[in-house]
């Protein structure tokens, strides 16, 4: 199966990167981690590297299930 790619922005600079989806379980994603008071749901946390020379900050995306 083909696994879907995305488009997300380095939260600091804006730069896209276009990523790969890690398994065909986790579809949805987001930028904010799930908190200990929400509903328990499946997550995969992705660590990316921003592609622009000048910024290079690290951040995560959470996959999600549902």
């Amino acid at each position: 199966m083909c696994m879907g790619k995305v488009v997300v922005r380095c939260p600091k600079c804006k730069q896209p990167k276009q990523v790969t989806r890690p398994d065909s379980s986790h579809p949805f994603w987001s930028v904010e981690k799930p908190g200990d008071s929400q509903e328990k749901v499946g997550f995969v946390e992705q660590t990316l590297e921003c592609t622009n020379t000048d910024c290079g900050a690290k951040f995560s995306i959470y996959w999600y299930d549902k």
